[in-house]
């Protein structure tokens, strides 16, 4: 019963990091986030490995928050191109 509620969230919080990604063009937050849902469906899933998925929910969680943070970087050209100042 716990299996599809599992799956059904580490799909939800894979396609969101996904779809940020094309946002802020960095693999590295869904990568680790990949590789984590598949710890967490290789340790409770299909094993029955406590360390597995603890890794993989710590794995899920550092990329979900590396993903926030990138989402919220600007690059530095970025930050004064909204500000328009007039040559007087």
């Amino acid at each position: 019963m716990l299996q599809p509620l599992i799956l059904g969230f580490l799909a939800v919080s894979l396609l969101t990091i996904a779809w940020s990604t094309r946002r802020h063009r960095r693999p590295g937050p869904v990568s680790v986030a990949v590789v984590g849902a598949l710890a967490v469906v290789g340790g409770r899933v299909l094993w029955d490995v406590p360390a597995a998925l603890y890794l993989g929910v710590a794995c899920v969680l550092l990329g979900s928050l590396w993903n926030l943070i990138a989402k919220r970087a600007r690059p530095a050209g970025e930050a004064g191109a909204a500000i328009k100042t007039s040559d007087c």
